[in-house]
């Protein structure tokens, strides 16, 4: 049975006293009824005030007890019927069940049921009842009962708290209770683990042993607590009094506040904050802020000796200097233990800002035994072999000379220790270097490349001597012939020489010359003159239109160049079409048997021509004009022409000059500049540099 709450008892006490004084009351007056007409039922006796008392005393006594004996020591109750009476029946060793039915049948209630450990009950039988058995007290009195929990043993004195986290707030209660524990302070918090009316946590924890009857705290989720966000206020610049204020306004908290230097914010502002202006948080997240402390003092210091002291020895004093440490190098020293500091910099009492950084040298004791790798000096000569050596601190010496036909004469041809070898520093590495041998045998080398043959001979201790000349059997390049023959025994250091072939010899070249309008006879007798021959296709009475070789052509001496040749065209001269229109153009070359060709827009004018006005043309030539739809000539480049030039650019393609420009000179500046447009007819100005006419 759930045990009852603080307020459950001072009730329960209330009414036990309410009932106590109630009954006082009634055994005062009951003398002073001697008009009721049964003044037996009217008056108590001793052992109905005793039972009355016990019941009054009882703080298990149910709330219809209490007010049934109010009535009944009421004074204006002598006229009410009186409540009959029952004899609490003995129900002491009985069971726990039989006890209760057997208060059932006398009319009574059942009160408070309180279990104890007894050593003579057996577990589950009544140890004792209240009121005591015989007492005559009102129908449905609450009859209270101890019942027997076993033999009281060590173990019994405590219980385990039993693990109610997850469970219902009801499930937990009941838990608790049935591990005869008592329910203590239920406190309500947001979880977003544990889902809304559930146990979050217990205090004691479970398993944790305790003495029966300990209240056990619940912490029960409300659910997920709501999502709020806020949106961080700017308080760089502020005070960091108003700051915070600011930050708690907006249901935000202040976080950690970091004190820093500033020269541009003044002492107490804030610096910065963490997270930014404008950000988005969850309500209650804190702001971290940094918080000017002014312009940083200037402040120098003395730096400290530390030489000879150990390196963490010399870190803790530079340290507590106020400085910092630096970079720490660690060198070798005869001089100096192992992990003490040969130097530092700056040196020991200097005058140096507050937080400037100390280097260190520190020792690394006294220098091992090296070994070094033995370098290949094979091919090398004596003295670079011995400077190589001796760079890899070791010691060469040249122990002998060996003929050799492979390695240069004067150059080492092997050593004592073989090359990558470890050895100690200063070790002896003998070497002997290559003389050449008395006599070499020839190598063959006809019909090779001259640079193979070149290496072959070189390779055996004999010079390389090549001459060149035309073959039409041997490939360019290669050898001919040589002197000595192969295998001929001859001294060391001696001559081949080589022939080497230029391929077949080229005939001689010659320049094809320009037929162009020489007759037949004319253009034949010209090739024979420079050792070409000559044939012809056309007409044999026309002229040289064309040829198959294009004339300053370099060709094979006897090359044969055909010509063409056609009837001469009658000649016509090309008028002036510069500042026609693209129609009247046209037809003016057509009425001088000539055709035209243009570029640019058909509805502009003629703004120039090639071949210009008055040239000597073949009938039926091609003139090509230039058109532009707004009539404008592309300003042509003068700068540098005679003045006479420059007015025939000008002319051709429909411009003018000033009128007064002197008639000699070179022209040294124009205006509009060379590319630009100009309309047809119009004057470009020329300056003329006539110091040459002086």
């Amino acid at each position: 049975m759930r045990r009852l709450s603080s307020v459950s008892k001072v009730i329960a006490c209330v009414a036990a006293m309410a009932l106590l004084f109630a009954a006082l009351a009634l055994t005062a007056c009951a003398p002073q009824q001697s008009a009721d007409p049964n003044p037996k039922d009217s008056s108590m006796s001793a052992s109905d005030f005793s039972a009355s008392s016990e019941a009054a005393s009882s703080s298990s006594s149910s709330a219809s007890s209490s007010s049934a004996s109010s009535k009944s020591a009421s004074p204006s109750s002598s006229a009410a019927p009186v409540k009959q009476k029952v004899s609490v029946p003995n129900v002491v060793s009985l069971t726990s069940e039989d006890a209760q039915t057997a208060i059932g049948k006398a009319g009574l209630a059942v009160g408070k049921v309180e279990r104890k450990h007894s050593n003579e009950i057996a577990i589950g039988h009544v140890i004792s009842q209240d009121p005591v058995p015989a007492t005559m007290v009102e129908k449905g009195t609450a009859v209270s009962l101890v019942v027997s929990d076993g033999k009281d043993t060590p173990d019994d004195k405590t219980v385990t708290v039993p693990d109610v986290t997850g469970k219902t707030l009801e499930a937990a209660e009941d838990a608790i209770e049935k591990s005869r524990l008592s329910v203590g302070r239920i406190e309500e918090k947001y979880s977003g683990k544990v889902d809304a009316g559930r146990v979050v946590s217990q205090d004691p924890s479970p398993s944790t042993k305790v003495e029966k009857g300990t209240s056990v705290k619940l912490v029960v989720s409300k659910g997920e607590e709501p999502v709020q966000t806020v949106t961080v206020p700017d308080v760089t610049g502020m005070t960091q009094d108003g700051a915070e204020a600011e930050i708690e306004k907006k249901g935000l908290s202040v976080g950690k506040v970091q004190e820093k230097h500033s020269s541009e914010v003044d002492a107490g502002c804030v610096i910065s904050q963490d997270p930014t202006a404008g950000t988005k948080v969850d309500k209650g997240a804190s702001v971290k802020l940094v918080v000017s402390t002014g312009e940083e003092p200037a402040k120098t210091v003395s730096v400290p000796d530390v030489s000879g002291m150990t390196q963490e020895g010399a870190e803790k004093s530079i340290l507590t200097s106020g400085l910092a440490v630096g970079g720490v190098d660690f060198k070798y020293s005869g001089e100096i233990p192992e992990g003490r500091v040969i130097s530092q910099d700056p040196t020991a009492g200097t005058k140096v800002d507050k937080g400037a950084s100390v280097k260190l040298v520190v020792s690394k004791g006294e220098e091992p035994a090296q070994t070094v790798s033995v370098p290949d000096v094979t091919g090398m000569t004596k003295e670079s072999a011995e400077s190589t050596l001796q760079d890899a601190s070791l010691k060469g010496v040249c122990d002998g000379e060996v003929e050799s036909k492979s390695v240069d004469p004067g150059c080492v041809v092997r050593q004592s220790i073989d090359p990558g070898t470890e050895v100690a520093e200063g070790t002896e590495v003998d070497f002997e270097v290559a003389v050449p041998p008395s006599m070499v045998s020839v190598p063959a080398i006809r019909g090779k490349s001259s640079d193979k043959a070149a290496s072959i001979v070189e390779n055996v201790g004999l010079v390389y001597d090549a001459s060149e000349d035309y073959s039409d059997d041997v490939e360019k390049g290669y050898v001919i012939s040589q002197d000595p023959a192969p295998e001929e025994e001859v001294p060391y250091g001696s001559t081949v020489s080589a022939v080497v072939s230029l391929g077949p010899e080229p005939k001689q070249q010659v320049e094809v010359p320009d037929l162009t309008g020489l007759p037949w006879s004319d253009a034949k007798d010209t090739l024979e003159s420079v050792g070409l021959g000559a044939e012809k296709t056309g007409d044999p009475d026309g002229n040289v239109t064309g040829q198959d070789i294009d004339p300053g052509t370099m060709v094979d001496e006897g090359t044969v160049v055909t010509v063409t040749l056609a009837s001469p065209a009658q000649q016509v001269k090309v008028p002036k079409v510069v500042g026609l229109t693209w129609k009247k153009a046209k037809k003016v070359l057509e009425e001088a048997d000539l055709v035209a060709d243009d570029t640019g827009d058909d509805d502009g004018l003629v703004v120039s021509q090639d071949p210009k006005d008055g040239s000597s043309v073949d009938e039926g030539s091609t003139v090509e004009v230039e058109l532009d739809k707004d009539g404008k000539a592309k300003v042509p480049d003068l700068v540098g022409l005679s003045v006479d030039a420059a007015r025939q650019a000008l002319d051709d393609v429909g411009l003018k000059t000033d009128s007064d420009m002197p008639n000699h000179g070179t022209v040294s500046s124009q205006e509009p500049e060379a590319g630009e447009k100009a309309e047809w007819g119009s004057v470009v100005t020329l300056e003329v540099d006539t110091s040459d006419f002086e």
